[in-house]
Order: C-alpha cells, then structure tokens, then sequence
C-alpha cells in the first residue's frame, strides 16, 4: 500500500514547483490551503520580480485530497512548462 501523502507533504511540493516555475521564467504561482474539508491549490499571477499581483487567483487548480491535489498540481506545472517552452520555440521559428 501506498504510504499516506500528507498536507505537509502537499505544502513542501507546491514550494518545489514554485521554485521550478520561477526558473523556467513563468509568471504564475501556486498555493495551496484549507476549503471545506478537502485541501485546495491555486494558481495566481506575478510580476517580473517573482511578486504576487493583487489578492486573487487566476483559477483553481484543484480541490480534494492532498494527493490528488498534489497530482492536478503536476500536471498544471507540466502544462505551464510546455506553454512556455513552445512560445519559445515559436519565437526562434518566428
């Protein structure tokens, strides 16, 4: 059996995409936090210098349990990856 994934385990993650998604050079954040029971990530903007733009969320990512959380999380960063990685192609190309 798979061993539990814990809200601090989802919290520690969520800072080690951040990171990755500050050095890929995106302009998106994600937090995470308590919503009804169920844990919540959410994606929000930043400006160049990595700070937060106003007090609100672009969207949310994901409301349930930590690990599906966690797993909405990855896919929403690889996501973000392949946008960036092909407006970068598109503008060698362009």
């Amino acid at each position: 059996m798979a061993s539990r994934y814990t809200v601090t385990s989802l919290r520690d993650d969520i800072n080690g995409l951040n990171i990755w998604l500050e050095e890929c050079g995106s302009s998106i954040r994600l937090e995470c936090g308590g919503r009804n029971g169920y844990q919540a990530v959410d994606e929000y903007s930043v400006d160049n210098d990595g700070k937060r733009i106003g007090s609100g969320v672009n969207c949310t990512v994901c409301c349930g349990s930590s690990r599906e959380c966690y797993d909405a999380a990855m896919s929403h960063y690889y996501g973000e990856r392949h946008r960036i990685d092909r407006a970068r192609i598109d503008e060698l190309e362009g």
